[in-house]
């Protein structure tokens, strides 16, 4: 079989779905050996280069010149999968060719459903494409598979249409617990995520001031800004900048590190905080249960289902209110259940038990 990926993601290894594609996608071809796997990108980088190992894997680069990844998605992208007779096509990046050879079958992986519940926090042109072909590209692909029961759901509420497997994010390797701190930090809180409106940052940061106010400063635990990037953020930095500038002992920005870093950060924090108004999934949260370490984060089904449950659940209209016990220094140090996350082969063994029960079904 000869299945396409749209590799794109995989350009920089930066953000969410490029890790998803990238751990999914280096156990899926050693899965499936005798299939040939075609990466389609726009640009070869050194992140590509990895995939070149395995015997089974072609690089397919389409220059977009001055195209954005959208168009590029509709025009060269499927011009490729015509040339190269694509069998299946797996849609990391929540986008299929609509123009694509009858015989082709589609996989699309559903993240999330930020441009219609954050639409704020999403490019305009992103915005416009997706609400114009998402239906069309849901409706046409074969396969859909969210990354969680919650996106799932959402799928059927909005579009009225099913998916059928889920398929959560891998876990990196590098987060597992470390027993010795690499860092100076103690009794401290964390917080991990892009800089952008969608994370609800502006409102912690509020809180946290507000709380510094109100409390002797010795009272209050420090908060650990992990993440960079973001979008529509210029307010957001200049005033977590004077945050630190004002609270310097209370407010650690230290932008994007290293995952091993980040797994130490998570290992010896009292919690980790995650107040997002929306998340398809909430990948940090299970990041820092791999870690030891509980999460307080808003109660919505995609979260609690990246907590499996554990954790400190607080109301969207009240969390401000609710969270301010748990930045007290006098807050209880607690101890989280023991996870149960699939590891990245088995979701791997998912997609391709999928992809087998695709090709079953055109059969019968």
């Amino acid at each position: 079989m000869r299945i396409g990926v749209d590799a794109t993601p995989l350009q920089q290894l930066h953000g969410g779905i490029s890790y998803y594609t990238f751990f999914l996608l280096d156990e899926l071809i050693q899965i499936r050996e005798n299939d040939t796997f075609f990466l389609f990108n726009n640009k070869i980088t050194d992140h590509l280069e990895h995939f070149r190992k395995y015997k089974n894997v072609r690089i397919a680069t389409y220059p977009p010149s001055f195209v954005g990844h959208s168009i590029w998605a509709q025009t060269l992208l499927s011009y490729g999968c015509w040339i190269e007779k694509i069998d299946l096509f797996w849609g990391t990046t929540q986008s299929i060719p609509l123009f694509k050879r009858s015989s082709t079958k589609t996989i699309l992986t559903l993240h999330d459903f930020v441009y219609l519940i954050c639409p704020e926090t999403t490019s305009l042109f992103k915005k416009i494409y997706l609400k114009l072909l998402c239906r069309k590209m849901l409706q046409k692909a074969d396969i859909i598979l969210p990354v969680s029961a919650g996106t799932g759901s959402k799928l059927q509420r909005f579009y009225n249409i099913d998916y059928h497997s889920i398929i959560s994010p891998p876990l990196k390797p590098q987060m597992t617990f470390e027993q010795t701190s690499r860092h100076n930090f103690k009794k401290y809180l964390v917080v991990i995520g892009t800089l952008e409106p969608r994370k609800n940052l502006q409102s912690l940061i509020d809180v946290y001031l507000e709380m510094l106010k109100n409390y002797p400063a010795e009272d209050i635990l420090p908060l650990v800004i992990i993440g960079g990037g973001g979008w529509k953020n210029k307010k957001l930095i200049q005033n977590l900048a004077q945050a630190k500038a004002s609270y310097p002992n209370h407010f650690h920005l230290m932008g994007y590190i290293p995952d091993s870093e980040i797994a130490s950060f998570l290992s010896g924090a009292r919690y980790c905080l995650m107040v997002s108004k929306y998340e398809g999934y909430g990948m940090p949260i299970a990041e820092s249960r791999m870690c030891r370490t509980p999460v307080i984060c808003l109660d919505t089904p995609e979260m609690r289902e990246a907590a499996e449950n554990d954790g400190y659940f607080l109301s969207e209209n009240n969390w401000r209110e609710e969270i301010q016990p748990y930045i007290l220094a006098s807050s209880q140090i607690q101890y989280i259940d023991k996870t149960s996350y699939l590891s990245n082969k088995d979701k791997a063994f998912k997609i391709s038990k999928t992809i087998d029960s695709l090709y079953r079904s055109s059969y019968i």
